[in-house]
């Protein structure tokens, strides 16, 4: 571990690989160079109270810079892992014949798919968002849509013709009010 500029490096090649990184990069580094120096003065919680970070997260990046080095330390993508994909043809055929004979909603075909799989372990049992979406995507279902809300305004055909008045304690029983 070297000091260069009253901050903690691990490698003299790692201050001019920073020197072009990001500043949360810069600051993910420090808080791994903090924590992995062989006489810490901190615990890892301690460094997340002053760095603001959840000891997990501070977990994370160390282990994510031994993986990757300085690049492990950058944001990775947020971009799902797995895409759903559509079910299998004859799922899909079974979905919309269940609808068609018994005009069932998706919650009720979940269920009955549910029963009738119950024997067999290895079959995908859909989401009834999914038997809805299928529904859809074959036009047995028609998608409503919601109507936006409109608001109605009014005027008054006289000015002040109107009062209104919200009270929460009376101290006189009788309350006398007039406009002019």
């Amino acid at each position: 571990m070297i000091v260069w500029k009253g901050k903690l490096y691990f490698k003299r090649e790692d201050v001019d690989i920073l020197k072009t990184e990001e500043k949360y990069v810069r600051k993910r580094y420090e808080v791994v160079a903090f924590c992995l120096q062989p006489t810490s003065p901190m615990t890892r919680s301690e460094a997340a109270e002053r760095y603001r970070v959840s000891p997990r997260t501070i977990k994370r990046w160390i282990k994510r810079y031994r993986n990757g080095r300085i690049l492990g330390l950058r944001k990775l993508s947020t971009r799902p892992k797995r895409i759903k994909r559509k079910g299998a043809p004859q799922d899909e055929a079974t979905i919309v014949e269940f609808r068609r004979r018994t005009g069932l909603d998706p919650q009720r075909i979940w269920q009955l798919l549910k029963a009738l799989r119950v024997n067999q372990p290895h079959a995908e049992i859909y989401s009834p968002t999914t038997i809805r979406n299928v529904l859809v995507r074959t036009s047995t279902v028609k998608v409503r849509k919601r109507e936006k809300k409109t608001f109605k305004s009014f005027e008054w055909k006289k000015p002040l013709s109107c009062a209104q008045m919200d009270l929460t304690e009376f101290d006189d029983p009788y309350v006398q009010f007039s406009l002019l």
